[in-house]
C-alpha cells in the first residue's frame, strides 16, 4: 500500500477550535502574554473524528510552533493578559 510522500502539517486539538462554520474556525493564539483571536482554514480531522476529540489539520492561518488555548472558555476575548502554567 502506498501512502504517498510525507508532508508537514500544522494540527491542533479539535477542542481548541471555536466558531466552526464549514471549513473555517477560530483559535486563540498566545502572543507573549496576550490572547489574539485568529481565523483559520480547517483541513481534515486526524486520528479519529471531531466527536472523539481528535486533532484537526489547519490548512491556513496558523504557523507551526504557535501556542493555542486548548479549551477556550466562552468569556475569553482578544487582548486579555494571560500567564502560562507549567
Amino acid at each position: 500500500m502506498s501512502l504517498g510522500p510525507p508532508r508537514r502539517a500544522v494540527a491542533v486539538p479539535e477542542s481548541s477550535i471555536i466558531n466552526k462554520k464549514g471549513n473555517e474556525g477560530t483559535v486563540f493564539v498566545i502572543n507573549g502574554n496576550v490572547l489574539a483571536e485568529r481565523k483559520v482554514s480547517l483541513g481534515p480531522v486526524l486520528g479519529g473524528n471531531s466527536a472523539q476529540g481528535g486533532e484537526r489539520e489547519i490548512a491556513a492561518g496558523l504557523a507551526a510552533g504557535e501556542l493555542v488555548v486548548l479549551r477556550p472558555e466562552a468569556d475569553l476575548r482578544e487582548g486579555i493578559h494571560v500567564s502560562l502554567e507549567s
